[in-house]
């Protein structure tokens, strides 16, 4: 909003995140910007009205407050086509925002938050500096919610040495900066053995685990 705000651009607000309120604005106003958190944008593709609506006036589409499904993700970008797509993290925390998934990553790196957004904070009348995060860090690292899988085993390692294992879900803290690498398994599912992480950049990771064949 803010960005729009400064160009002096229309925005639309409303308080009823519902899909039959919210497609006829799309189509009523010709909106190129859409931010939803998740669980909306897959209401609006769940929708009758979607179909029924014209949202080929949308180029930008924004998510935040939660991690998107890689299944939804995939819906979005096959049925919205001209659509570019970004995820934001901590909006609400660190406003505008503390690091951007951009729309050439979506499927590469689920679940990342990728770059860190550069800020600048006042040091006194005059002078500022940039202001980034840095470490020790935390990383969180999980299996894909819709697979439901209780048992699995991850290993994070950094210069071919494990630095700490977890189960399901594991959150990674008082890490240090540099490149990590990490490994999951559960019973029956592939070994996932390519994972690679940067620190501070990278923050949170949703791995697929491929079912063993029988």
């Amino acid at each position: 909003l803010g960005p729009s705000v400064y160009l002096g651009s229309t925005s639309i607000i409303t308080s009823k995140p519902s899909p039959e309120h919210l497609l006829p604005l799309v189509e009523k106003h010709r909106i190129s910007q859409f931010f939803l958190p998740p669980t909306v944008w897959i209401a609006v593709l769940r929708s009758p009205l979607f179909e029924q609506s014209d949202l080929s006036s949308l180029r930008k589409g924004y998510y935040g407050a939660s991690i998107m499904p890689v299944a939804v993700m995939q819906e979005l970008i096959a049925r919205l086509p001209q659509m570019r797509i970004w995820n934001f993290y901590g909006q609400t925390e660190i406003a505008p925002l503390a690091t951007v998934l951009k729309p050439e990553d979506q499927l590469r790196k689920p679940g990342s938050g990728d770059a860190l957004v550069k800020r600048t904070v006042v040091v006194k009348a005059g002078q500022t500096q940039a202001s980034n995060a840095k470490c020790p860090c935390k990383l969180r690292i999980f299996t894909n919610l819709k697979q439901n899988i209780p048992v699995s085993t991850i290993t994070l390692l950094k210069d071919g040495n494990a630095v700490d294992t977890g189960s399901v879900d594991k959150l990674f803290a008082d890490l240090t900066e540099g490149d990590y690498t990490y490994t999951l398994s559960a019973p029956g599912f592939e070994n996932f053995t390519s994972g690679t992480a940067q620190l501070p950049r990278n923050k949170n990771f949703e791995v697929y685990l491929k079912p063993v064949r029988k």
